[in-house]
């Protein structure tokens, strides 16, 4: 099953002559769209994620989907990471990576089972795709600040060391404490999908993303996201309802809630 979603993504759907022409002179639909095969490739992998949700068990179902998304992901950041744009080229080239990213962010709620494997904090020999998929990505954001930011700013920024660079300044902040520095560097390009929110709400907010996510019952979610809210009185009955949907859903129904905007809840 695996060599086979492997070779129908390979061959099929992240390949496309017309839009990966990056020496071209003239804008990819005069640079207000990035390349389809990023977007094939994100709606491929999101469709095979609802698919094994409801029909494999759920280990197997988490691990296969986080292979599928480590060795595509693999191809990807080898092809971005030796592209030279030309100047017409670039929003094209800066819109991909940000779509890959931002997909990337999204389907790491489903394969990871803890906040610490969704930001990156893992030992590399127990947890091999997940390690493998945030420095992926963080291959990905170097090639993304390197090729498409002017070198002007490059060398401002750079100029007296690594230490004063703004990102890498943010990225220690007491915001983002747990977060990788590529999740940080997507908030920073995308702050209208990405809204600022305290830390202990972006903790909670994250651990009630990651139990939503699951393909089934995770009891240490449940009990992380119970022990967080209960000196926070907003979020109880929000998540009182989702563990009693989810829940039903999963041992009544044999399928995951349909809960897919989560965010509505921090309005």
């Amino acid at each position: 099953m695996l060599l086979n979603q492997m070779n129908l993504l390979t061959t099929y759907v992240i390949q496309d002559e017309v839009s990966q022409n990056w020496s071209s002179t003239q804008s990819y639909y005069e640079g207000q769209r990035g390349s389809p095969t990023i977007q094939m490739w994100s709606y491929f992998l999101k469709r095979m994620q609802r698919d094994m949700w409801m029909i494999m068990p759920p280990q197997l179902a988490q691990r296969i989907l986080g292979i599928l998304l480590n060795d595509s992901l693999g191809i990807l950041v080898a092809r971005y990471s030796k592209i030279e744009p030309s100047d017409e080229t670039m929003s094209q080239f800066c819109s991909d990576v940000i779509n890959i990213l931002g997909t990337v962010e999204e389907l790491l709620y489903n394969v990871s089972t803890s906040l610490d494997e969704y930001c990156g904090d893992v030992d590399p020999s127990v947890a091999k795709t997940i390690f493998s998929i945030h420095t992926k990505c963080r291959c990905l954001v170097t090639s993304l600040v390197l090729v498409g930011t002017p070198i002007e700013v490059l060398y401002k920024t750079f100029r007296r060391g690594l230490s004063s660079c703004i990102l890498l300044e943010k990225s220690t902040s007491e915001l983002t404490v747990t977060k990788p520095m590529w999740m940080t560097v997507l908030s920073t390009l995308c702050p209208k999908y990405y809204p600022s929110i305290g830390r202990e709400d972006w903790e909670l907010f994250s651990n009630l993303r990651l139990l939503c996510a699951q393909p089934g019952i995770n009891w240490m979610l449940v009990y992380n996201v119970r022990t967080l809210s209960i000196n926070n009185l907003y979020y109880i009955s929000c998540i009182q309802y989702l563990s009693l949907r989810h829940i039903w859903s999963i041992f009544f129904r044999g399928s995951k809630a349909n809960i897919t905007n989560t965010s509505m809840f921090l309005v």
